[in-house]
């Protein structure tokens, strides 16, 4: 299907004003585009791409798919590229279903849908039902006789989507995000963030960056105040690993806010975020820095010009200007005007806030960075079992000694962990994926005594550990001898990764995630 030339305008015209909160939702038409690829399968001696069309809007800024229907079996997957600038998404069924059989979204007015399957793969299908279509941005007025914001590159910020909030990273053991509460509770969904944000077009339509950018949300992650007054607005969530890269946004970012354990005197602040404004500088990154004029109870009053996008912005300590930035809230509400008033957040101190972040949930529950010793995840999430759910392992360091666990298997089905110096992007074994490099270590019976992790998922999904090397009763105290292969020990300096390999029913096996520790 191709639409008129026409298209774009006629939506912008027909579309509703957008709302005065400090959201920014995406200016865009929903438009229908039926497209089914039937069954279709490679029936060829080679790899190759078995179906392919072109999704055409023309005059549209950007364009994100919508399927009803995504059939991606093992060695078939979906690449989705853009037209005008060549950035490509690829998705198969797992990552299909992590970003709620829709893309990210790619710049321009058409892309290019090739369904691709390796030869003997069984038969796929795609059934297209809708696309969001980009439209130049509607005009404003900037509150206040001046807009003192500037254009800002700090890593930690997202611009969150089709919601448009401002969501940020901080530096808890997962590397988990920050945004207002009402950014959750939208007629639009809080489902993609994206970082590196490019300047918009000259008419204020937002322009998007690579695939590589941009992550969708956990939903289960989310945990939120919902729609509040300023002061008990906030909401905390996390993202699946990156399509492209595999890393998620804290491990390719660098770094996240430092929470202040309390308030600081009134002196002055930093808000960054994605607020609106005019031509390129519509919804890309921009700061500014002014007085804390009011910590009372658990909200944050202060002169920093903000726009509607801002929601969900970081609000920072920082006096002197320049100084090391320290979280003091989550910027939620706008009230300023030239001459009175204030903008207005919630305090990283306020107690439910900091009771989500004490028993975090989802990919947020994922504990490997804590105690500044680095254990990252890779080839996570893994691929779902019998449950519907992939098997995550956390970890723990002490006094240099690991500790492992293991949550979401199957009931009754046993299992144990492996170990290898290197791990890559992974190759399919039975129904999982096995991401360790070889020599592959196997800590099990024929290990050695200590060196034996041979357990059992409990009825809740945790691995029960059946050989007495656990001094918890769940996962695996890590020794520092090695299994043979690879043989050896663990050395101070050293980097080790880990998986645990188990049954999931008669002749099936599977793996869970991956950890990389630096010991």
């Amino acid at each position: 299907m191709k639409y008129s030339p026409t298209a774009c305008l006629l939506a912008l015209i027909s579309l509703c004003s957008l709302c005065t909160a400090q959201t920014a939702p995406t200016t865009h038409a929903d438009l229908p585009y039926p497209h089914d690829t039937g069954k279709v399968e490679n029936d060829g001696k080679r790899d190759d791409v078995i179906s392919s069309f072109t999704v055409s809007v023309p005059g549209c800024k950007w364009l994100r798919l919508f399927f009803s229907d995504v059939d991606l079996p093992a060695g078939t997957e979906l690449r989705v590229t853009s037209w005008k600038d060549g950035q490509v998404q690829t998705l198969d069924a797992l990552t299909a279903a992590q970003w709620h059989n829709s893309t990210c979204y790619l710049n321009g007015d058409r892309v290019q849908v090739d369904l691709y399957a390796q030869v003997g793969a069984a038969p796929a299908r795609l059934v297209l039902s809708e696309v969001d279509a980009g439209l130049a941005a509607p005009s404003f007025s900037i509150c206040g006789p001046t807009d003192d914001r500037v254009i800002s590159t700090d890593a930690r910020v997202a611009r969150l989507l089709p919601v448009g909030c401002t969501g940020f990273l901080i530096d808890d053991c997962s590397g988990c995000m920050l945004t207002a509460g009402h950014c959750t509770d939208s007629d639009l969904p809080l489902n993609v963030a994206q970082f590196n944000v490019p300047p918009s077009n000259a008419d204020g339509s937002l322009n998007h960056p690579p695939p590589q950018d941009q992550y969708t949300v956990d939903d289960l992650s989310v945990q939120s105040s919902g729609l509040a007054p300023a002061g008990e607005d906030w909401a905390v969530f996390g993202c699946f690993s990156n399509t492209v890269t595999g890393l998620r946004p804290i491990r390719a970012q660098g770094a996240g806010f430092t929470l202040a354990a309390a308030m600081p005197p009134l002196e002055a602040v930093r808000v960054t975020g994605f607020g609106t404004d005019l031509g390129n500088l519509n919804q890309v990154q921009q700061t500014d820095w002014g007085h804390l004029a009011d910590i009372s109870g658990t909200s944050l009053g202060y002169r920093v010009d903000t726009q509607g996008g801002n929601s969900g912005s970081p609000v920072a300590h920082e006096w002197p200007k320049g100084s090391p930035l320290d979280l003091l809230g989550i910027h939620t509400d706008g009230g300023c005007t030239p001459t009175v008033g204030l903008n207005w957040g919630t305090q990283v101190t306020h107690p439910a806030l900091q009771n989500a972040l004490g028993n975090p949930l989802g990919v947020c529950a994922l504990n490997w960075n804590c105690g500044g010793v680095p254990i990252i995840p890779f080839c996570s999430p893994a691929y779902v079992n019998s449950t519907g759910a992939p098997v995550f392992l956390s970890g723990s360091l002490t006094s240099g000694s690991l500790h492992m666990d293991a949550s979401g298997g199957p009931s009754g089905e046993f299992g144990y962990f492996l170990v290898s110096a290197s791990h890559f992007t992974g190759a399919p074994v039975s129904d999982g994926l096995l991401c360790l490099g070889t020599p592959i270590g196997r800590y099990n019976a024929n290990a050695g005594t200590n060196m034996n992790s041979v357990g059992q998922f409990g009825s809740g999904g945790i691995f029960q550990n059946l050989a007495g090397t656990s001094t918890s009763g769940s996962g695996f105290d890590v020794p520092s001898n090695l299994p043979t292969p690879p043989g050896g020990t663990i050395t101070t300096g050293s980097s080790w990764h880990f998986q645990l390999w188990y049954r999931d029913g008669a002749g099936i096996s599977n793996f869970s995630d991956g950890l990389e520790v630096q010991f």
